[in-house]
């Protein structure tokens, strides 16, 4: 997920521009909002200030766990009855499935629509068989590829669709 990481911030970065008050997280043992780390200094001053205050990255992935931190600080605040949410990640976790099941359960309960990005969709031959990716499928309004400028220009037309 590291080689993803930093073009996805960047494309998260543009996409601020598009749809306003678009809040934005990142996990990996735990989660932290980054919305207000994205600002108009420019790309590379947010990317260097998301470096600073992420600790976690590369340090694996507890994918239950960290929703259901998003679920229990975030949720109520950020969430709304049009609220699309978008998870990128590969969906290797080191978590308890059961723990997964229950927050996708409570995530999915608050989000008008639920989307995952997984780079590795755009694989040949790759299927979901992971525990995380396989425990999150059956949540998920939409599973897309996030591996190229082709998958995140597919990205952003599904959301348009969806606004």
């Amino acid at each position: 997920m590291q080689q993803y990481s930093k073009f996805m911030i960047q494309f998260i970065y543009g996409l601020r521009n598009e749809i306003p008050g678009l809040e934005v997280a990142v996990f990996s043992t735990r989660v932290t909002r980054i919305s207000d780390l994205l600002s108009s200094k420019g790309v590379e001053a947010s990317l260097s200030s998301v470096a600073e205050k992420v600790q976690d990255w590369s340090g694996g992935t507890d994918i239950g766990g960290c929703i259901r931190e998003f679920n229990d600080l975030f949720a109520a605040k950020l969430l709304r009855s049009r609220s699309v949410v978008i998870v990128l990640s590969d969906g290797w976790d080191r978590g308890d499935a059961d723990v997964m099941r229950e927050q996708m359960t409570r995530l999915k309960r608050r989000a008008y629509k639920l989307l995952w990005l997984n780079p590795l969709l755009g694989s040949q031959g790759y299927q979901p068989l992971c525990k995380g990716m396989a425990t999150a499928l059956p949540y998920l309004d939409f599973f897309l590829p996030a591996h190229s400028l082709g998958s995140l220009s597919r990205l952003a037309k599904t959301i348009q669709k969806i606004n």
